[in-house]
């Protein structure tokens, strides 16, 4: 029994018993986020010319191949905009820049 649960055996706040209900343990699954790398737009693990490519297609505003999310780096939120600041976002990212987001 935890050192908590111990300390509220018995107790009483305000008049009123605490009951403390029995430990159990709950299996699930575990879950995985995959993030990919900063500046890497098409989702490849790798920071390359593609990913250049696709921020100047999103920059004029086609996103076929790599999706707006993707290529909206700067700020660290989106702005909603495909602007410089995204393009050197992801040069900062072919250049081995890490995520630059507190």
């Amino acid at each position: 029994m935890s050192a908590l649960k111990r300390s509220f055996l018995g107790r009483r706040i305000a008049s009123r018993a605490i009951a403390v209900a029995r430990a159990r343990r709950i299996s699930v699954s575990p879950s995985f986020v995959t993030t990919w790398a900063w500046g890497d737009g098409n989702a490849t693990n790798v920071v390359g010319v593609d990913d250049v490519l696709c921020e100047l297609d999103g920059f004029s505003g086609n996103f076929s191949i790599c999706s707006f999310d993707a290529v909206d780096l700067f700020p660290c939120l989106s702005n909603e905009l495909i602007d410089v600041d995204d393009l050197l976002g992801v040069l900062g990212g072919f250049c081995g820049d890490s995520y630059s987001c507190p």
